[in-house]
């Protein structure tokens, strides 16, 4: 019973949040407000095409482009947004919701969002993702500290991601401030990077749709471009497990994979992994055995995935932040025969009496397993992983 009324609360908690926002870690209504702060200069032909507009248009532009962005990341077609645009002596706050489509092209998202916020509403008192402040002639402080003495509408508004725009008579400074218990800074200062390009391809592409805007710079496409060739990605040689294998005995105290909490190098994810893969194989999965992993973004993902691999299994993620009519039909498609996650997610999530290893209640049987190599035989076509995308189920080769 008491997993039933578990469930069911995180069934409602992951229904609250309409927009699908890249959250780095799991949200619920326990998740508490951390503030952090993240400032950059927009490129000045940002600054320059809005010189001659005025300050009604250029607070459009930067709202019509944060909700372009927002559809790219998320695929939605409505995107609720909670603004306050200061020109003073006045403020106005309103609540809209922009619906967009990738056919859509930019100047008709531009039009568009004038006549929404022409329309907007006093919001409620509903909780807010995303926060946006557009002001004008304010002192800018650059770098890390903090801009000017910009505070939101109300302090007790603790959105997600607070994007605040400044615009003085020499640049376009936007302060993104967020909650770091959802959010990485790698993740912000990547959100922040893209929200200029996108800025700037709507600016050298009038009627671009929002489908191709380009969100990545050139350091990003300098990396596709090396690893992409005739439209085919060039994968690694060797199996990922064996590659990580050969980094243990080459550079043992580099790290290899790190999160928010902890990091781990490449001799200790080599082990630890290890020690996983031959508990796996002690409960007998065995070729192609479908093992899910569900569990929270952490060090742990990567150790389940090369453990499943040294296996010789497949690996199904689940993520436990999906609502329970998603969750169910996965565990139902897949019919894993083990499931790896941690005991609070056991507790919140029924499994259907399905065989589970909790990886922080089993620590010390695991610690026991042995670090060697499993050298297992390497199979030339192997079913890794099993991953659904939007309804569909996906199978990757490997």
């Amino acid at each position: 019973m008491a997993s039933e009324n578990a469930t069911s609360k995180l069934d409602i908690e992951t229904k609250q949040w309409s927009l699908k926002l890249p959250y780095d870690h799991r949200k619920t209504s326990k998740t508490s407000y951390n503030k952090s702060i993240c400032n950059f200069t927009l490129d000045n032909k940002i600054f320059q095409h809005l010189a001659s507009k005025n300050n009604h248009r250029r607070g459009v532009f930067f709202v019509a482009g944060i909700a372009a962005l927002l559809y790219r990341y998320t695929g939605q077609t409505k995107i609720p947004l909670c603004l306050s645009i200061y020109q003073e002596p006045d403020q106005q706050r309103i609540s809209v919701n922009i619906h967009t489509t990738g056919k859509l092209q930019f100047r008709e998202l531009l039009d568009d969002t004038h006549q929404i916020i022409l329309n907007g509403f006093i919001p409620s008192n509903s909780s807010n993702q995303v926060f946006i402040t557009i002001r004008d002639n304010h002192t800018i402080i650059s770098g890390r500290q903090s801009v000017g003495n910009v505070q939101p509408c109300n302090p007790s508004d603790q959105a997600d991601v607070h994007l605040i725009v400044l615009q003085n008579t020499r640049s376009t400074t936007v302060r993104i401030q967020y909650n770091s218990n959802l959010f990485r800074p790698d993740t912000i200062d990547r959100i922040g990077r893209h929200f200029e390009n996108v800025l700037i391809s709507a600016i050298e592409f009038e009627d671009v749709s929002l489908a191709d805007l380009n969100l990545f710079g050139e350091n990003e496409k300098q990396w596709y471009n090396r690893n992409n060739r005739g439209g085919h990605f060039i994968y690694p040689s060797e199996n990922l497990h064996h590659d990580i294998e050969k980094h243990a005995n080459t550079q043992p105290d580099k790290i290899a994979v790190s999160s928010r909490e902890e990091s781990l190098t490449y001799l200790e994810l080599n082990q630890k992994s290890n020690q996983l893969a031959h508990y796996l194989l002690g409960k007998g999965i065995t070729r192609e055995s479908r093992v899910m992993v569900c569990v929270e973004p952490s060090v742990d993902i990567a150790i389940a995935l090369l453990a499943i691999l040294k296996a010789g299994a497949t690996y199904i993620p689940l993520n436990p932040a999906h609502p329970e009519y998603r969750i169910r039909t996965i565990i139902k498609d897949t019919d894993p025969e083990l499931v790896i996650t941690h005991e609070d997610i056991s507790t919140a999530l029924n499994f259907n009496d399905l065989p589970i290893l909790t990886l922080d209640k089993n620590s010390n049987e695991l610690n026991s397993q042995s670090a060697s190599s499993t050298k297992l035989p390497t199979f030339t076509i192997h079913l890794a992983p099993l991953e659904f995308q939007k309804g569909r189920l996906g199978v990757m080769l490997i």
